[in-house]
């Protein structure tokens, strides 16, 4: 088998001039990441090929900016996590 090689990267994360993210959470996943912002909302880069990323499309390249995952913007989010192909939000209601 091929083996798999781990390169750290800088992923832009674009933002409102003057606001300056606070991050509350992150969570990896085999080939995506979540962040949880002391706002509440939710941004994910990585591989989408099994819609873990929750974006509502099938995108087998990986997104390297991070992004805003829709789903879950009018929710209160208070944690997240990520597996192997999936995520989970854990939100107010």
């Amino acid at each position: 088998p091929e083996q798999a090689e781990i390169i750290p990267m800088v992923v832009p994360f674009e933002h409102p001039p003057g606001f300056t993210p606070v991050i509350r959470q992150i969570a990896c996943g085999a080939n995506h990441t979540l962040v949880l912002l002391d706002t509440q909302e939710v941004f994910g880069c990585g591989f989408n090929d099994r819609k873990q990323l929750g974006l509502g499309f099938f995108a087998a390249e990986k997104l390297f900016g991070m992004q805003k995952l829709g789903p879950l913007e009018h929710k209160r989010v208070y944690r997240v996590s990520a597996g192997v192909s999936h995520s989970v939000a854990v939100t107010e209601d």
